[in-house]
């Protein structure tokens, strides 16, 4: 039976560090050191300088911290042997047209736990994308571990974040993910028997206390507990200073012109209701959906703004920085993106969850060669098109890509949920809207965006006083130096408030719908 700690990665980059260079840079270091008036270096400990114990230490850090191939987990954590054999699957089929006005049908994918999981009725793989996504070549062998994790904290706190960044360019190696868990064997077997593992590390984590300590403690990027109504809790290490941008997956935030298209999604936990029964009820659809989301948990939790110089030292290097050509940040999110294409609203909350989180980041990240943004954000924003939020992700995607159109119809439905819902705007739209025309440059969602924002600037504005929010930003559009010679785009953002205004007339005065 294959283990977890089996790998298809390529054989490990020669990282050790030489011990000549080592000897010379630590005598470098020791005479700089005495040449400046550091008495105590010449003080003798048993019989020899203390000086020279520095030599031979610094060679043994060096060595201690040099990346090879990866051993055992420590003691305190149990490697679990997985059901399924760990393998890189072949590349699959390019991306598949997907119809704008999708119907998902629940209980057409629903199966017996024991019965071999179908091919998804919708399949969206990029070609050769489903490789492992951490290259890795840390050490991870008992007791060179702890030193190297106790060498590496009191390096954290020497060296600070200067270092940590030079660490992420130059540092010893990729450690994979090790995602804890913390949950009943039959839905820890759930989640670790979904699509392949051969980028993640699952283990069996008996430690109790709070979750986010235990992450910190022994060195997890995700940490799966029990929650409420038989739900799952998927938290993340944060540092004091280096908070997550996003406290709980679970929930949406509160609604701005940032929550819309955040500059980092990243979060502290991820509540999931109800997920565990899914598991058992379609162990198929859930537990590919929620490892996906487990892995872009973890992955995102390796953002440069939360790690610190301890936390690169012991392999968790940023997941923005690319590893043999691949940025691992987006592979882990257009997986999920996939899975909840693929799986629709059959996964439980775990689908609602990944729409929400997968949408946001095609709405804001630059796309790499070969991904298809719209199709994948018209397919993975399904299970949560009821939230205002995802609409005019969906909306600015679309008008981005030219379908002018379905993009206004995306807004308009936006709008009428905000003021269904009530929802209030916490930051003034008009002002960030201002400064995107006054500031910005034109890129690829830069019209979408705006349009989005036009939205939410009219959500709670009354329709006979729309013409006024409509008459201040035009004028600031003549002074936007990248709607200059861009036309068509002006009509677009002018489009959108007529058609806003129409609609909100329509509704007082019945009026027919706007064409």
């Amino acid at each position: 039976m294959t283990r977890h700690t089996t790998t298809t990665d390529p054989a490990p980059r020669p990282a050790r560090a030489h011990t000549t260079l080592a000897v010379i840079a630590a005598c470098a270091v020791v005479i700089t050191a005495h040449l400046l008036g550091i008495a105590w270096l010449s003080e003798t400990v048993w019989g020899v300088p203390a000086g020279l114990w520095i030599v031979p230490a610094w060679v043994a850090l060096a060595w201690l911290i040099s990346p090879k191939d990866r051993a055992e987990l420590p003691g305190n954590l149990q490697s679990q042997p997985t059901p399924l054999p760990i393998h890189v699957p072949s590349p699959a089929p390019a991306l598949a047209a997907i119809p704008r006005h999708h119907k998902g049908k629940k209980g057409t994918r629903a199966r017996a736990a024991t019965d071999e999981p179908p091919a998804p009725a919708l399949a969206i793989t990029r070609p050769g994308a489903h490789g492992p996504i951490l290259r890795s070549s840390w050490n991870t062998s008992g007791l060179k571990e702890r030193a190297c994790a106790l060498a590496s904290r009191a390096a954290g706190t020497l060296c600070g974040d200067r270092a940590g960044e030079w660490l992420d360019d130059h540092g010893p190696g990729v450690r994979p993910l090790v995602v804890g868990l913390r949950i009943s064997r039959d839905v820890g077997s759930a989640v670790r028997g979904a699509g392949d593992t051969a980028d993640v590390r699952w283990v069996t984590v008996n430690e109790g206390g709070e979750a986010g300590e235990v992450c910190r403690r022994l060195g997890l990027d995700a940490l799966v507990t029990d929650g409420e109504n038989q739900g799952l809790c998927v938290v993340t290490p944060e540092r004091a200073g280096r908070e997550a941008a996003w406290f709980d997956w679970g929930g949406p935030r509160p609604l701005s012109y940032f929550s819309v298209f955040p500059m980092r999604v990243d979060a502290a936990r991820a509540t999931l209701a109800g997920q565990s029964a899914a598991l058992y009820d379609r162990p198929g659809s859930a537990g590919e959906v929620l490892r996906a989301l487990i892995t872009a948990a973890g992955l995102l939790s390796r953002h440069p703004r939360r790690l610190s110089a301890a936390d690169r030292l012991m392999g968790r290097v940023s997941s923005l920085r690319a590893v043999d050509g691949v940025e691992p940040a987006w592979e882990g999110m257009t997986r999920l993106a996939e899975a909840v294409s693929a799986w629709g609203e059959s996964a439980g909350s775990a689908s609602r969850v990944g729409a929400r989180v997968s949408t946001a980041w095609l709405a804001s990240a630059a796309v790499p060669a070969g991904v298809d943004r719209v199709a994948l954000m018209e397919s993975s924003s399904i299970p949560a098109a009821d939230e205002p939020e995802v609409l005019l992700r969906l909306g600015a995607v679309r008008i981005a890509m030219g379908d002018e159109g379905l993009g206004i119809d995306a807004i308009l439905r936006a709008d009428r949920l905000l003021r269904d819902r009530g929802v209030v705007v916490g930051v003034d739209p008009v002002t960030l809207i201002q400064a995107e025309m006054e500031h910005g440059t034109f890129g690829e969602l830069t019209v979408g965006r705006v349009a989005a924002g036009i939205c939410l600037a009219c959500s709670k504005t009354p329709a006979d006083r729309i013409g006024y929010v409509k008459e201040d930003l035009l004028e600031d559009m003549r002074f936007a130096s990248w709607l200059v010679g861009r036309d068509p785009e002006r009509t677009t953002l002018i489009e959108v408030f007529r058609r806003l205004e129409r609609a909100r007339r329509s509704e007082v005065f019945g009026l027919p719908k706007a064409a």
